[in-house]
């Protein structure tokens, strides 16, 4: 009996490849969440036209924007 227990409770648990593979895509998901708001916030600060840093940019507005 306590062997057909064991048979079960390793057939329920969940392989430790499987679970790496949950978290890889999990931190994926969340550095590609944090970078896709991090480029939104550049954009809408370059739209509004405020200038953390004299006389440095990125590029990223003139390129969208179409301007050199």
């Amino acid at each position: 009996m306590k062997q057909r227990r064991k048979v079960i409770r390793s057939q329920n648990q969940i392989p430790w490849k499987i679970r790496l593979i949950e978290w890889v895509e999990t931190l994926f998901f969340l550095v590609f969440a944090v970078l896709l708001l991090l480029f939104i916030l550049y954009i809408l600060k370059s739209f509004m036209g405020i200038d953390l840093f004299p006389d440095f940019s990125l590029g990223i507005w003139d390129w969208l924007t179409g301007k050199k």
